[in-house]
């Protein structure tokens, strides 16, 4: 079986000798020779000739591989309007040993499971057995990523202390040599110093 909890088990048998034509009759109530769309079981087949030889095969598994997963973490973006956020997936298991990875619901996939410079944003993480592709788990669908505030512009009157919270985030000292002068700006959106 290729995915866990799947049903596409197949089971291809080889019949050599005796008379034909052959009749089959498997476990499950098939009659053909090999069988498909199998979930996880055991199955035996008796297989009888014209003359009335019968021969009993079996028992044979059918197995699956454990549920993909894996453990998700994330960092957010340190600045406002940086793109420097990370999501790192690690300690895969499951499935048939090799996997790969998405954080965008699928749309491309890779085989590690680090991703760097990551802009604000919500992600949709997922997993895949990289023997059979259609084998995948969403591992979290709205993983996100957040960025702080943006930090406000300073006002007029010399040196301007900004704050976050209450807690000083960077001090601002201007100073115009000869020839030039310093035009502060209330709107952080209509230009800087």
């Amino acid at each position: 079986i290729t995915c866990n909890g799947s049903t596409d088990g197949s089971i291809d048998i080889t019949t050599t000798g005796g008379t034909t034509p052959f009749t089959y009759a498997w476990s499950n109530g098939a009659s053909t020779e090999d069988i498909s769309g199998l979930a996880v079981n055991t199955y035996t087949l008796n297989i009888t000739t014209p003359g009335g030889c019968a021969v009993s095969s079996g028992p044979i598994s059918i197995t699956e591989p454990a549920v993909l997963n894996a453990t998700v973490n994330s960092t957010d973006v340190t600045c406002n309007s940086a793109a420097n956020g990370t999501i790192t997936i690690s300690s895969p298991a499951g499935g048939y040993g090799t996997y790969e990875y998405s954080i965008n619901g699928g749309g491309t996939w890779q085989g590690s499971g680090s991703y760097t410079g990551q802009n604000p944003g919500s992600y949709n993480v997922q997993i895949r057995d990289a023997a059979f592709n259609t084998c995948v788990v969403v591992l979290n669908s709205s993983l996100i990523i957040t960025e702080p505030a943006a930090v406000p512009a300073p006002v007029s009157g010399g040196d301007q202390t900004v704050c976050s919270d209450g807690n000083p985030l960077q001090t601002l000292t201007a100073t115009a040599t000869s020839g030039f002068s310093i035009v502060w700006y209330d709107d952080p959106s209509a230009g800087s110093v």
